[in-house]
């Protein structure tokens, strides 16, 4: 009966195994997919950017053969002037499509590039792609200006075009902007919105840990944008605090801006491919069950929990990374003494609330942003009304309820939108 039964069980594992084997055989192939439909955008590209630098060339031409004050087309114009300006307009309409479209058909030259903006000193670099500071030329106007090399990007393609194409969707104050797209035969530019506080890695190093008022701040803000992204089913899949820009106010207080959406992708189905940073993975990544939007939560809480004590809450005496991992998947912390002993309880309850293991039960953007702690800007100076608070929790996910609902209605438009004027173009 025993042996029985232990048949059995195995034959359960087996088929939990292979049906995992399966999904990520699946994922594997949509991978190949992915990259398959990014090298041939990357061949229309150059294509496209050739046939932009020759059309540049016939506009200045025309340009140029036309008189100083040009007035409105009159009746007795020539049929010729008359299909200059007609092919004028067609070139116009066609770069506002795309502009708003692909970046690949703005221009094709290095020397175009740098003749509108001066690159100063580098603020960051990685893999494939560094970070200038640049200033727009006969202007004031700063920008942080990433330069990515396209040869070291072989194989990754489709995470720029990922990031680019979300970016570009992405209006929120705490979310950096994407204001330009360049691409030219070895090189990407896009010019972003330039925070000058530097990273919230840098920032924790300076000053250890931070106080409940500014932490609640920052996690605040940081909750705002994933609550734009987690609307738009989008998941950033990569946050921690080198990807979480510092703006320091006028009044002291500190803001967040997120940004590199290298990661980031629109969530249809459960995800399987394994991505992000240890200290910040959740654990239905390292399961290997399937994931969501759900894994940008338990990322918040970690970074909840560093801001307001300096260190992380799963952590390995040894390094161990597979022991690391282990404490993950249990979901093992704990608020150590005397680190924690002059937190208030209220933060801790939303931090034990987003790192829990089971994906379902975690806090979401809106109930992380209608949490007391965040709703109360941290302060626990004074006792607080407990059922204003809880008035307060009600009203802010009501709020936050309808801006989700209309958030997707919108998201939804501008992806027709959008895809009706490829299909146009």
């Amino acid at each position: 009966m025993k042996e029985q039964k232990e048949k059995e069980r195995e034959e359960i594992r087996k088929k939990r195994e292979e049906e995992r084997q399966a999904r990520i055989k699946e994922e594997e192939a949509k991978e190949r997919e992915r990259r398959e439909k990014a090298e041939h955008a990357a061949r229309e590209r150059q294509a496209a950017a050739e046939k932009a630098e020759h059309e540049k060339g016939d506009k200045e031409k025309a340009e140029l053969e036309k008189p100083e004050k040009q007035k409105e087309k009159a009746d007795n114009k020539s049929d010729k002037e008359d299909n200059d300006k007609d092919l004028h307009k067609k070139r116009k309409s066609k770069s506002k499509i795309v502009r708003k479209t692909k970046l690949e058909r703005q221009v094709s030259s290095d020397e175009h590039v740098l003749s509108r903006y001066e690159l100063g000193r580098t603020l960051g670099d990685g893999n494939f792609a560094i970070v200038r500071q640049a200033k727009l030329k006969n202007s004031n106007s700063e920008y942080a200006m990433k330069v990515i090399d396209k040869h070291k990007l072989k194989g990754k393609e489709h995470m720029v075009e990922n990031e680019i194409e979300i970016m570009k969707d992405c209006h929120q104050p705490n979310i950096v902007k994407l204001y330009e797209e360049y691409e030219t035969h070895d090189k990407i530019y896009l010019v972003m919105e330039l925070v000058k506080g530097g990273d919230l890695f840098d920032a924790i190093t300076q000053s250890v840990k931070f106080g409940e008022v500014d932490s609640s701040h920052m996690v605040k803000d940081l909750c705002n944008a994933l609550f734009y992204l987690h609307s738009r089913s989008i998941v950033h899949r990569d946050l921690k605090p080198e990807n979480l820009l510092v703006h320091r106010n006028k009044d002291g207080t500190i803001s967040i801006k997120l940004a590199d959406f290298g990661l980031a992708m629109e969530v249809k189905e459960d995800i399987y491919t394994v991505c992000g940073t240890p200290t910040y993975v959740a654990p239905e990544i390292l399961s290997e069950i399937g994931y969501g939007l759900e894994v940008d939560m338990w990322a918040v809480g970690v970074i909840s929990y560093i801001l307001l004590c300096g260190f992380p809450p799963f952590r390995s005496p040894d390094r161990n990374q597979t022991e690391l991992f282990e404490f993950i998947k249990a979901g093992e912390y704990e608020f150590l003494s005397p680190y924690w002993d002059n937190i208030s309880s209220s933060a801790k309850d939303m931090i034990e609330h987003l790192l829990v293991v089971d994906r379902k039960r975690r806090f979401n953007a809106v109930d992380t942003l209608s949490h007391p702690w965040i709703l109360t800007g941290g302060d626990t100076s004074h006792p607080q009304d407990n059922a204003k608070v809880e008035e307060m929790r009600r009203n802010a996910r009501k709020d936050l309820e309808l801006q989700a609902r209309l958030a997707l209605d919108s998201y939804q438009k501008q992806k027709e939108k959008r895809l009706a004027a490829l299909s146009a173009a």
